[in-house]
């Protein structure tokens, strides 16, 4: 038996990416210590603690439909802040 590290998930609502496209299945994969540590130290998440849950969803996110997300603050991100 194996660990598994990543989960599929699927959003009831969906995501609507900027060329229309609704993405409602994805993957995710578990989240490290690091993806957990990083953004405290994101001065967004420091102003306002919501942008916690934000930047860790973006960063475990592997798949939303199609798509293979980046980092949020890259301008191929799932999350543009």
């Amino acid at each position: 038996m194996s660990l598994r590290t990543e989960f599929p998930f699927t959003l009831p609502k969906g995501y609507v990416d900027g060329d229309g496209t609704l993405h409602r299945h994805g993957v995710m994969r578990l989240a490290t210590a690091r993806d957990e540590i990083a953004p405290l130290r994101d001065s967004r998440v420091q102003e306002n603690e919501a942008y916690l849950t934000v930047i860790l969803l973006s960063r475990v996110i592997t798949e939303l439909g199609r798509r293979r997300p980046g980092h949020p603050q890259s301008d191929r991100g799932v999350v543009r802040l």
